[in-house]
């Protein structure tokens, strides 16, 4: 199967349209290219959230029955003071996440999803450290 999209953050602008969607949580954001940390390329997205949600937003199927896989790199400088989702994936724009992952106040990541409320999956990861 071929790659539909990918982003680095290449473009390095947070302008909405330019590779992606900006969201509307609270919090700021800014292009990063401080070589500590980034994994490759030569930019990447950095958002300090102030409310549990802050997100950016890319349709790239049409269809909702179709297979999708995801691949993100992290960075946690600091643990949020609230659990803040980070991943979530909508079969309509604006609707409901049918998968969402969130990193807790303890710094474990948490699969579920969300019809109103987080609803939890299984069992939380163990912590993952700062730095």
């Amino acid at each position: 199967m071929a790659r539909l999209w990918q982003t680095g953050f290449e473009l390095q602008s947070v302008a909405d349209a330019v590779e992606f969607e900006l969201g509307t949580g609270t919090g700021a954001k800014s292009i990063n290219t401080n070589a500590s940390f980034l994994r490759s390329g030569a930019a990447s997205l950095r958002v300090n959230p102030t409310t549990d949600y802050w997100f950016f937003a890319h349709q790239f199927r049409a269809s909702a029955t179709s297979k999708v896989w995801t691949r993100v790199y992290l960075y946690i400088t600091t643990l949020p003071g609230s659990n803040t989702s980070f991943i979530s994936l909508s079969a309509t724009a604006g609707g409901d996440s049918i998968g969402q992952i969130q990193l807790n106040t303890t710094g474990a990541l948490q699969l579920g999803y969300y019809n109103g409320s987080f609803t939890a999956v299984g069992s939380a990861s163990a912590a993952l450290n700062t730095g």
